[in-house]
């Protein structure tokens, strides 16, 4: 009996590992030094060092602990039912002859800046509706247990016409208003340099004025950061184009043209997806390299003809099924 294994990837048990430890190490820092230390009046170096000790000893645990036991899922499917296994333990089993699966995908983002995206199942089956969080599912593995629980059904033949009617190719210039892209640069850079400019007072005040010279270095590197992201956010809206237009030979991107003839693979986010997470449009040439246009994550505020895009796309590759599709992970 064939059995698919679908599970959390390596590299996001690898990544809370590393932001428990980071957390972790600054709250080793701030509980003894300014909250027992500089607020509660505790200056024994025993006490101190004891506080010390616990905080590093309990993140480390609880990052190990949510990295390998409670975050990741593992799902087993076969051709008769599907196992959920987290923590070790199995939770659920479902048959599949009378379970409905869905999915469900939203992609965050903070101020215009995308901060992670959720995959979760969606499970109906004997009177009751499970939510199963498939916590750090690559989108290639997601998208292949979807595939595996929502097998594709064929569309219903259709009768063969008298005549063979042309295809009718649609095409348009579609043009993308960076208004928006800008306006959420400006908050998203004025809210994280206030917060780290607060955060680096905060810290200086709580050292004192002994340790004037360490509070500058704080000072600076929160500097240095917020200098950062001003320029990753710079980058991101150069990154965006301002006019798409879609040929029956070739779609246009500013002024780079990607012949239709020379792909092997068109992927868009669906309109459905414009209030939840970025739009972007994925394209895979005959060498096998892929291209990732992002459009921004405004909605129609700034793409308000992505509905007609998409059908221009749909009608452009209509001689060519399977060419165009949508990203649903």
């Amino acid at each position: 009996m064939r059995t698919s294994t679908y599970t959390s990837s390596a590299g996001g048990k690898i990544g809370a590992i590393v932001g428990g430890l980071l957390i972790t190490a600054v709250a080793s820092f701030l509980i003894p030094r300014i909250v027992l230390s500089s607020m509660i009046g505790i200056h024994s170096t025993r006490v101190l060092l004891v506080a010390f000790v616990v905080v590093i000893v309990i993140g480390v645990v609880a990052s190990v602990v949510y990295a390998f036991v409670l975050g990741p899922v593992t799902i087993r499917t076969t051709p008769t039912q599907v196992e959920l296994v987290r923590g070790g333990r199995l939770r659920h089993t479902w048959q599949r002859a009378d379970t409905f699966f869905a999915s469900s995908i939203i992609r965050q983002t903070t101020n215009g800046i995308p901060s992670g995206t959720t995959r979760t199942l969606l499970v109906t089956g004997a009177g009751q509706r499970i939510t199963v969080l498939c916590r750090w599912f690559s989108r290639k593995t997601f998208n292949a247990l979807i595939a595996d629980l929502v097998p594709q059904v064929p569309e219903p033949a259709m009768p063969a016409p008298a005549a063979q009617s042309p295809i009718t190719i649609s095409t348009g210039t579609f043009v993308i208003d960076h208004a928006p892209v800008r306006r959420s640069r400006t908050v998203a850079l004025v809210i994280m340099a206030v917060a780290l400019l607060g955060a680096a007072a905060m810290i200086g005040v709580g050292l004192g004025q002994e340790y004037f010279d360490v509070t500058i270095v704080i000072v600076a590197f929160a500097l240095v950061m917020v200098m950062l992201i001003a320029t990753a956010l710079l980058l991101r809206g150069i990154r965006i184009p301002r006019q798409l237009t879609v040929s029956s030979s070739a779609l246009t991107v500013d002024d780079r043209v990607y012949p239709l003839g020379q792909l092997t693979s068109i992927a868009a986010t669906p309109a459905l997806y414009e209030n939840v997470g970025g739009r972007a449009v994925t394209m895979v040439d005959t060498t096998g390299r892929r291209t990732v246009i992002k459009l921004g994550n405004f909605g129609n505020r700034s793409f308000p003809d992505y509905d007609r895009f998409l059908e221009a796309l749909r009608g452009a590759t209509a001689h060519r099924p399977g060419l165009f599709t949508l990203d649903v992970a």
